[in-house]
Order: C-alpha cells, then structure tokens, then sequence
C-alpha cells in the first residue's frame, strides 16, 4: 500500500530545549524527484500493514517533533516494507541519519544537492549521513539504548571506550577485541582488581544491557567436555586461527554457526536463525539454496561477481564470520589481471604495465588500503589475476640459485655424471615465501 505523508504543523509550538541533543539522531528524507527534504516525526505501521510518514520541517525550531532513531531494524522493515508497496520505486526517497544538532545544516546542504548535482562539497555530506535499509538491518543493539551510565557506575571509563569505538562495534554485534581495567572495593582492607570484555546483550524484553567476560586461561573448547569431544583437531586449529567453522554446532538446544574470540579464549555461537543471508554479493545473485547454506556456516561459491563500474568480473568463495557478523570472500579469482583502487591511484604508468603484465614491482613508497607502508614487494598471481605479496630479492637469489644448479648439472652431463632429479634436488627451507614466489611463474 502507498505510504502516506503529512506535515506536523504543531511542532514549533512544543517546549524546545536550548540546545539541540547531539547524542539523538532522526531520520531525513530526501526526494529524487524535486530535491525536497523532510524530517520524519514519525513512523506508523498497524497490523495490517498499512503505512504512514508523519514529517517535519528539518528546522531548530521543530527539534522536539523529530523522531528519535532507537530501533534500526523496525526503520529497515518499515522502509523495506515501503518500497515493495510503491508502484515506481524510484520515488522512493533517500534515507539519511543525523543527529539532532546538525539536521539543519546537513537538510540545507541536501537541498542544494538538486540544484548543484556534482558540486563534490556536497556530495561529501551526503556520502557521510546517507543510509540504506541493508546498513539498518546489520546493527543488532542501538548505542542510543546502551546504558552507558552503568558502565560508568561500575566503574569503567566510558569516555575511553567511546573514543576507541567499542560502542559502534557493540551496535554491529561484533565480539570485543579489548579488555577494560576494572577496580572494585569488597572493604576496606580488599579490593579487586580485574581486565574485562564487555558485550552488549538483550534480555527477554528486549532491552539492552552488557555482560562483563574475563579472559579465559585455557581456550575454551579445551576445557569444555562436550566441545573437546564434538571438535575434530582440525576444528580446533580453525578456530585458534580465528576461522569461523564451516558446518553448524549445537549449543543451547539449537544450531550455531561457532567461531573464537582469542582475546577472551571463549567461544563465539551465532545462532542459524538470527543470521541473515545477503540477496547481492559484489553484484552476484544468491539463490535460496546458496543462502540457507550460507546461514548455515557453510561456504557458499559465486561466480560472474564484480565491483561497481568495473567489468573485470570474478567468482570468490562466501561465508558468514563471527567476528564481523556480515559476509567474508576469499579465493578471489579475476577474469583478468585486476589492482585493486587505492593501489591504482599510487602507481604510475611504467609500474602499472608491469603489473598488468605479471611482472613483480618495489613496493617501496605504497600503502596498503589502510595507509599503512607495504613492507614486501608485489605482483599479481597468475593463477588468481590478484595482487599477491613477492620479495624482489628473494625472487633474484631463487633465479640465481637456479642459474648455478643449471649450469652445475650441465658440467655433470659434460663429465658424463647422472642428472640429479627435480625430486632429488636440495630446496633451502630458510627462505620465506619461496613458495609463494614460485608460484608467479608458469
């Protein structure tokens, strides 16, 4: 059914607070067709799914009618719901969160987005607050209902942590990575003193609270009977080296996907029917089949992916990880040579044609996609036609070790001594990544 929408024209008449809350954010509209934009107030959905936007002027002045963003899945099914009602989805405005004190601002700059469509200013800004239903569906416990305040209370510093952004991550679901000092008096004469991960969790009534887990000493799928017993040793190594497991394990009377929290050394179960499979992977359609196994912990095998704009297409392998509580690719196979972007943008001509052609070049003076030094050197794999990590120098001692042996066994052949064999040939363990290196070669 089409939604409905109406303008609040009481807000500006409501008490408003001197300044606006920056910790609250709402929701704004942006509509493709002219360019307005409007603050929701709120969202109505009754039992027979019927729809209704309830907005505002996005000024100061109607602060207190803005809708307070507190649930982000009821936002994403609300909207989802939406669309699949709409008979022209590309009426469908764009979604963008901002929080309380910058809605005027960030309504002023979507505004003039219409009129100046590629001024870059503005694209910024709307780059930065724009949201879609499939970011909504991934965030499990809203920061804004954490109570934060007991944290503080018990005695954590809570400033701390949001600068380390272990909030965001709690939204996401994400398994700590960081332990918190926690001190506590029992009397006088005893205080404790203790490290500690926090989780966010929900209790029945679906209110959100955080549970405190101190570090194991021994991983715990050693100490667990049932888990020693179920894990093959292969599971175990898996998990140790933070791989989610590839098949489903019973825990608490259902089936979880497991991985390990090495920072806890306790286990990490998602259980199957709180994981939601993705439609689209790098532009690939999941069938049904391919969800439920991927739902499952299983790993899941697309072909004919690729990057926005970029036909270079390639398959890979995906599989629901623990640790992010989204979908991981490996194996990345392209269809030609492919150098990822933020490598792109640093090479010039000269070393890109190298590359292209399967040549190794310095990694001297580039970064990685996180702007950090790359400290080997790189080419691209002509098995997966990705860029892999090489050592120049390694390569040229293997080249030259190679020369020698060559020449060594013409000598032998000239003397009349018998040919060594490949299989019976001497490989120097000490070097690193021969290997690796090898395998760049046909």
């Amino acid at each position: 059914m089409a939604k409905q929408e109406k303008t609040n024209s009481t807000a500006s008449e409501r008490p408003m607070p001197v300044h606006p809350d920056p910790n609250k954010e709402t929701i704004l509209l942006r509509y493709p067709e002219d360019g307005s934009v409007k603050a929701v107030s709120n969202l109505i959905q009754d039992n027979k799914g019927n729809q209704e936007i309830v907005t505002t002027d996005p000024t100061t002045k109607n602060q207190p009618a803005f809708y307070q963003k507190r649930d982000s899945l009821f936002i994403a099914n609300f909207f989802k719901n939406m669309r699949a009602q709409m008979q022209d989805p590309a009426k469908m405005p764009e979604l963008y969160i901002v929080s309380f004190d910058k809605v005027g601002a960030v309504a002023a700059d979507l505004r003039k987005l219409h009129e100046d469509p590629k001024n870059e200013v503005l694209l910024e800004t709307a780059k930065k607050y724009r949201t879609y239903t499939q970011n909504l569906e991934k965030i499990i416990f809203d920061e804004c209902r954490m109570p934060k305040a007991e944290l503080a209370a018990a005695g954590f510093d809570v400033k701390q942590m949001e600068q380390d952004g272990i909030f965001k991550e709690m939204e996401l679901g994400k398994e700590p990575q960081k332990l918190y000092p926690l001190k506590s008096k029992l009397n006088e004469q005893i205080q404790m003193d203790g490290l500690y991960a926090i989780k966010a969790v929900k209790n029945e009534y679906n209110e959100i609270g955080f549970e405190l887990q101190s570090p194991l000493a021994i991983p715990e799928f050693e100490q667990d009977a049932t888990l020693s017993i179920e894990l093959s040793a292969e599971d175990k190594k898996a998990l140790a080296a933070g791989k989610t497991l590839e098949r489903p394990i019973r825990h608490d009377g259902e089936y979880c996907v497991a991985g390990f929290n090495r920072t806890t050394n306790r286990m990490t179960f998602i259980p199957c029917r709180e994981i939601q499979a993705p439609e689209y992977v790098f532009n690939a359609r999941m069938s049904e089949e391919q969800q439920e196994e991927y739902k499952r912990g299983r790993k899941v095998h697309l072909d004919n992916c690729h990057y926005y704009g970029n036909d270079n297409t390639f398959s890979c392998d995906v599989q629901y990880d623990t640790h992010t509580r989204d979908y991981r690719t490996t194996g990345h196979h392209y269809q030609r040579p492919y150098v990822p972007d933020y490598l792109a943008r640093q090479l010039d001509d000269t070393r890109m044609r190298m590359l292209l052609a399967y040549e190794p070049i310095s990694g001297k003076g580039l970064t990685d996609r996180n702007g950090m030094p790359l400290k080997r050197d790189i080419c691209i794999d002509r098995n997966t036609n990705g860029v892999t990590y090489v050592s120049l120098r390694r390569m040229e001692q293997e080249k030259a070790q190679a020369q020698a042996q060559s020449q060594q066994q013409a000598g032998k052949q000239a003397a009349g001594a018998p040919v060594q064999s490949e299989n019976d040939m001497h490989v120097d363990n000490d070097i690193p990544e021969q290997s690796q290196s090898r395998g760049h070669r046909r």
